[in-house]
């Protein structure tokens, strides 16, 4: 009887111990495939990282060729188109001298060019003048920051200043567009 009791109590607690048995072999196993993973994934990031990345080379093909900055509320200036059928119209006036004609367009080109660079200066002096504003207005008791307003007044008037700058520019070169044209500016009758 000791036997029966023996062997019934061994083939309950046997399949308990294989059960068991099993499942300590199965992290071993686990932990073989998971740290041949974890080695796979280091070898691919080690890689990537000997790659050598690729370096971004400017040349006159593709850097970006736009106006300057992008104003908010302006537009550029046309180009005129007179500029390119002045001496076609027969009623048109004499075109100027082929060396005169040269010394003009070149200093067209110049008074194009400083407009341009007058042009992004102001985008820059109000973009600075627009968030030094903010900055000041966001201060507690900013009425008694006497240095920060004055700096504000100086920047508000040299983005004026630019303005008027800008303006007499334009000037210039719509003079010298009419310059190379042939034609004198016209005038508007009301």
């Amino acid at each position: 009887m000791k036997i029966a009791r023996w062997s019934i109590g061994l083939l309950l607690i046997l399949p308990f111990g294989l059960s068991a048995a099993q499942q300590g072999d199965q992290p071993a196993t686990q932990q073989a495939s998971s740290s041949s993973l974890v080695d796979a994934a280091r070898r691919t990031r080690e890689q990537k990282k000997e790659q050598p990345k690729a370096v971004r080379v400017w040349n006159d093909d593709n850097v970006p060729k736009t106006d300057g900055v992008s104003v908010v509320g302006q537009t550029p200036a046309p180009e005129s188109a007179s500029a390119s059928a002045g001496g076609n119209n027969p009623g048109a006036a004499p075109a100027p001298a082929p060396e005169n004609l040269t010394g003009v367009a070149a200093e067209l080109n110049a008074a194009k060019e400083h407009l341009k660079s007058l042009q992004t200066d102001l985008d820059i002096f109000q973009r600075k003048y627009t968030l030094d504003e903010q900055m000041y207005l966001s201060k507690p008791e900013y009425e008694n920051d006497k240095e920060a307003a004055a700096q504000l007044k100086g920047e508000q008037d040299r983005v004026a200043a630019l303005q008027v700058e800008i303006v007499e520019e334009q000037k210039k070169v719509d003079q010298l567009q009419a310059k190379l044209s042939g034609s004198a500016p016209a005038a508007t009758s009301n």
